[in-house]
C-alpha cells in the first residue's frame, strides 16, 4: 500500500473586523447601576457640543497647542476577529513635559460631582493609551472636567498614570467587548447563511412588485436613496422587506429599520417578517413600541430611581434579561413586556437596548428621525444602516412635528399647581413658572387670537430661567413624587423650545395663539428638506415608498432627496382599472354650503351603499360633518348597520371597529370616519370585507395660520403655494382612502367622490390615471343604476 496522501490543509478563514467608538465600549462595559432621570439626555443633545466648544475655545487661548477632537484609533486582535477602537479625544495639550488627555462632561447642575463618573474616566484612559501607543510615550494625565452649558469648569478631576496602567485598564475593556462583539460575530454568521438561501415568499412577484424589490437592493447597495410611489395592493411591505434582507445578508448594510407612521403599518410589517422567517430564519426582530403604552405603572412616570423601582437597579438586572431574549429571536411587544416583568426592568428602556443587536427594528418614524427622541446609541455611532419608510407621504409633516417645539401656558400651569401643592416654601420653580406664563400672556395680548409672526417675541430669558430651575428640581431629586412628571413634562418642553430657537429662520414661523387665558406659542418647522437631507445621506440606503406621491418630484424636493443622485420611481397599479368602477356625484361640500347640500350628500352615500349588500366606509373631512351626515343616513338605510368613529377612540376601539368588516357578511355595513385617519390608511380589508368607499370632499386641511404661512412659504419660492399648503396632502388622503378598496387582483369594489372640485384640471392631475376620465352621476338615482350595474356585471362575469 502506498503512502497515504495528506488532506489539503483548509485554508484560515478570514479574519474579521469589528469597529466601535470609545465612547459606544465604554457605555455598554460600564452603565452604572441606575436608570436616570429623564431630563439628562436631552441637556446632552441641546447643551452639551456647546459646552464642548465654548471649552475648547478658552483652552486653545490658555494653553498653546490644545488640540481639540484628535482622531485617536487601535485595533485589538482576537479569536477570528479583530477589534477596531477609535474616537475623538476632547482635548489634548503638552503641560511641564507632561501630554494631559481632556475628557470634558456637561454639568451644570449643583452640587457638583465629588469625584469622576467610572465611565467618563474609562475614556479618558482609552484616549490615554491609544495616545501612549501612537507617540511613544511613558504616560499621561488623565484630565475629567465638568462644565456648565457656557464651558465654565464646575469640576475637575487629574489623574496621572503610567502607560503600562492605561494599557491595562484598555485591553480589560477591550477584552470584555471583544467578548461580545464575537458572540454577536457567531449569530451573523448563522443569519447571513440563512439570509442567503432566503427566497421569496410568494410563488410569484405581482406586476412591478419585483422592480419595486429591485430598486430598493440597489438603493442600499449604492447607498443612495429612492422614492418610490407603488399603488395599493402591489405588496410593497415585504417587497421592501425581502432586498433588504438580502443585503443585510451579503453584508450590503448593518442594521434595517422599517419606519411606520402608524401602529397598524407596525402590524403589517411585523407579519410580513413572520411570514419571511417561517422556515426559522434566525433573524432578530424587535418591535419598538412608545414608552407611554408599554409603562407598567398608570400614568407612567419619569425613569426616577426614586420613584420606580425598575429604574432602581436596571442595569444590574439587564445582561440577565437580555441572556433570556438572545436564544428568542421575535422581540415583539408581547415578548418584550413579559420578559421585562420577569427580571423587573423597564420595557422602554430594555427595547432601546435590544435595538443594539436586532437585525431589523420596526418602529415609529421618531426613534429614526426626530432631534429629541431618535436612538443616539444607533445613529450617532454607526452609518451602516438602512431606512425603509412606508407611507412616505406622511413624512412631511410628521418631520415638521419633531422639527418644531412650543410653549404652552397649560402644561406650564399643570406643572406649576402640582409642584406647589407638594413643595410649598420651595417656590423657585413656581416662580420661574409663573414668569414665563406671564410672558406668553403678554406677548399675546388681549382677545383670542391665532397669528403668525415672522420671529418669536422676545421671552427666551424667562424660559431659560424656569428651565434651570425645573432642571436643579429634578436633578436634586426632590422631584421624585407624582409631581415629578408633570414638571419633567414642561422641562422637556422649555428645551425643546429653546433647542428649536437656536435654529429659527427663514424656515419657520412663530404661531402665537390665545383661547381665554391660556396661551401657546409654537415655533413651526415649514421646510424640513434640508435636516431630511442631512440626516439620510450618510445613511447606508434609504427607500420611501407609499401609494400616493403625485406629484413624485413635488414631493422629492419637499423630502430632501437629490434630483441627481437619488432615484425615483412610479409603478403603474398591477390591477386592471375595471375591477374599480369610480363615480364622482358632483355636490358642493364646501364648509359654507354644507348645510343646504347635507341631503344630496346623504343621498348619494345611501344610494351607493343600496346597489348591492356589503361592507362600506364613508370619510369625512371633519367629526363634525361626519354627525351631520350620520344623523340623516339612519332614516335611509333601514337595516343597515352604521357604525361611526369617534374622536377619542383608543386602541382596542379601533380594532372593534375593523372587527366589523367581516368577509361574506350576511347583511349590508356603513362605516362612517374621517379622511386621513387610522381607517382611511394604512388598513387592509381585502376581498368582500370591503366593497365601497365614499370620500366626501377634496380632504383639504382646514384653513389656519399654519397652513397660510406654508402656502406664503412655497408660493414665495417658486412653488404652487397653495396646492403644497392643501391640494396635494387633500388629495392624498382621498387617494389613500379609495386604495382600500382593491388590495388584490381579485378584489372588485366601487368609490364614489363626492364634491364638484373633481372636476377641476388642478385636482384631476393628482388623481391616479385609472380613475381617469372621470365619469359623473348628476343625481343619487344614477348612482344607484350604475353602481348596480356595475355588480350585475360582475353576477354575469360569474
Amino acid at each position: 500500500m502506498g503512502k497515504r496522501e495528506r488532506a489539503p490543509a483548509r485554508p484560515a478563514a478570514p479574519e474579521r473586523l469589528a469597529k466601535v467608538s470609545v465612547r459606544a465600549m465604554v457605555e455598554r462595559l460600564i452603565r452604572g447601576e441606575d436608570l436616570l432621570p429623564g431630563g439628562g439626555s436631552l441637556r446632552a443633545m441641546t447643551e452639551g457640543t456647546q459646552a464642548h466648544r465654548a471649552r475648547q475655545r478658552a483652552a486653545q487661548e490658555s494653553h498653546p497647542g490644545y488640540a481639540a477632537e484628535v482622531t485617536l484609533a487601535t485595533r485589538v486582535a482576537g479569536d477570528g476577529l479583530t477589534l477596531e477602537v477609535s474616537g475623538r479625544a476632547d482635548g489634548l495639550f503638552e503641560r511641564a513635559g507632561q501630554w494631559v488627555v481632556e475628557e470634558i462632561k456637561l454639568s451644570d447642575t449643583p452640587p457638583p460631582p465629588v469625584a469622576p463618573w467610572p465611565a467618563h474616566l474609562a475614556q479618558a484612559a482609552c484616549y490615554g493609551h491609544m495616545l501612549c501607543a501612537d507617540r511613544g510615550l511613558d504616560g499621561a494625565v488623565l484630565r475629567v472636567l465638568y462644565v456648565d452649558a457656557q464651558g465654565a469648569q464646575t469640576a475637575c478631576f487629574e489623574n496621572a498614570q503610567t502607560a503600562t496602567e492605561l494599557a491595562g485598564t484598555f485591553h480589560a475593556l477591550a477584552r470584555a467587548y471583544l467578548a461580545y462583539a464575537q458572540a454577536l460575530l457567531a449569530w451573523r454568521q448563522a443569519r447571513d447563511a440563512g439570509l442567503a438561501a432566503l427566497a421569496f415568499p410568494y410563488p410569484d412577484y405581482r406586476p412591478g412588485q419585483r422592480a419595486f424589490a429591485a430598486n430598493v437592493y440597489v438603493a442600499i447597495r449604492d447607498g443612495r436613496r429612492l422614492l418610490a410611489q407603488a399603488p395599493t395592493g402591489i405588496g410593497k411591505t415585504v417587497a421592501a422587506l425581502f432586498p433588504a434582507l438580502k443585503a443585510l445578508g451579503a453584508g450590503l448594510t448593518g442594521q434595517v429599520y422599517y419606519l411606520t407612521a402608524r401602529t397598524t403599518g407596525r402590524a403589517v410589517a411585523l407579519a410580513a417578517l413572520d411570514r419571511l422567517c417561517r422556515d426559522g430564519l434566525p433573524l432578530r426582530v424587535l418591535e419598538i413600541v412608545a414608552k407611554e403604552k408599554c409603562c407598567p405603572r398608570p400614568g407612567g412616570v419619569q425613569c426616577d430611581p426614586a420613584a420606580c423601582s425598575r429604574a432602581k437597579g436596571f442595569f444590574l438586572r439587564l445582561d440577565a434579561g437580555l441572556a433570556e431574549l438572545a436564544a428568542r429571536p421575535r422581540w415583539a411587544a408581547p415578548v418584550i413586556r413579559d420578559a421585562a416583568d420577569a427580571h423587573a426592568l423597564c420595557p422602554f428602556e430594555f427595547s432601546l437596548c435590544l435595538c443594539e443587536t436586532a437585525d431589523v427594528v420596526v418602529c415609529d418614524y421618531n426613534y429614526a428621525l426626530d432631534p429629541a427622541v431618535r436612538l443616539q446609541r444607533v445613529f450617532q455611532q454607526r452609518h451602516d444602516v438602512t431606512l425603509l419608510v412606508d407611507e412616505a407621504h406622511h413624512l412631511a409633516d410628521r418631520a415638521r412635528d419633531m422639527l418644531s417645539a412650543g410653549l404652552d401656558t397649560a402644561v406650564l400651569g399643570h406643572a406649576r399647581r402640582a409642584w406647589h401643592a407638594a413643595h410649598k416654601g420651595k417656590e423657585a420653580v413656581h416662580r420661574a413658572a409663573s414668569g414665563l406664563m406671564q410672558a406668553l400672556r403678554d406677548a399675546a395680548g388681549p382677545g383670542d387670537r391665532e397669528e403668525a409672526l415672522a420671529r418669536p417675541p422676545d421671552i427666551h430669558v424667562h424660559a431659560e430661567r424656569f428651565a434651570q430651575a425645573a432642571g436643579e428640581a429634578l436633578d436634586s431629586g426632590l422631584a421624585a413624587g407624582p409631581e415629578g412628571r408633570s414638571l419633567l413634562d414642561a422641562l422637556l418642553m422649555a428645551r425643546q423650545y429653546l433647542a428649536r430657537l437656536q435654529d429659527f429662520d427663514g424656515r419657520y414661523v412663530a404661531l402665537l395663539a390665545r383661547r381665554g387665558r391660556e396661551v401657546a406659542l409654537t415655533l413651526r418647522c415649514l421646510d424640513p428638506a434640508p435636516y431630511l437631507r442631512d440626516v439620510t445621506r450618510r445613511l447606508r440606503g434609504v427607500a420611501l415608498f407609499s401609494a400616493t406621491l403625485a406629484p413624485l418630484p413635488g414631493y422629492a424636493a419637499l423630502l430632501g432627496l437629490d434630483a441627481d443622485a437619488d432615484g425615483l420611481l412610479a409603478l403603474p397599479s398591477p390591477f386592471s382599472p375595471e375591477r374599480l368602477r369610480v363615480l364622482c356625484r358632483p355636490i358642493s361640500t364646501r364648509w359654507q354650503h354644507r348645510a343646504e347640500t347635507a341631503g344630496a350628500v346623504a343621498q348619494a352615500v345611501a344610494a351607493m351603499v343600496r346597489a348591492t349588500a356589503g361592507n362600506y366606509l364613508c370619510l369625512f373631512p371633519s367629526y363634525a360633518y361626519l354627525a351631520d351626515i350620520h344623523a340623516l343616513l339612519g332614516p335611509l338605510l333601514p337595516g343597515v348597520t352604521l357604525q361611526a368613529q369617534q374622536p377619542d377612540m383608543d386602541e382596542a376601539g379601533r380594532a372593534a371597529f375593523l372587527a366589523a368588516f367581516q368577509p361574506m357578511p350576511n347583511g349590508t355595513l356603513l362605516g362612517l370616519a374621517v379622511l386621513g385617519g387610522p381607517f382611511a390608511e394604512g388598513v387592509d380589508l381585502p376581498g368582500d370585507r370591503l366593497c365601497g368607499v365614499a370620500a366626501v370632499g377634496i380632504g383639504l386641511p382646514q384653513v389656519c395660520a399654519e397652513r397660510e404661512a406654508l402656502r406664503a412659504y412655497y408660493g414665495q419660492n417658486a412653488a404652487d403655494g397653495f396646492a403644497m399648503a392643501y391640494r396635494i396632502p387633500g388629495l392624498t388622503r382621498v387617494t389613500q382612502a379609495v386604495g382600500r378598496v382593491i388590495r388584490s387582483p381579485q378584489d372588485r369594489g366601487v368609490a364614489l367622490l363626492i364634491d364638484d372640485r373633481f372636476s377641476q384640471a388642478a385636482v384631476q392631475a393628482l388623481l391616479p390615471s385609472g380613475w381617469l376620465p372621470l365619469q359623473t352621476a348628476d343625481s343619487a338615482a344614477q348612482v344607484q343604476e350604475r353602481f348596480a350595474q356595475f355588480w350585475g356585471e360582475e353576477a354575469a362575469g360569474s
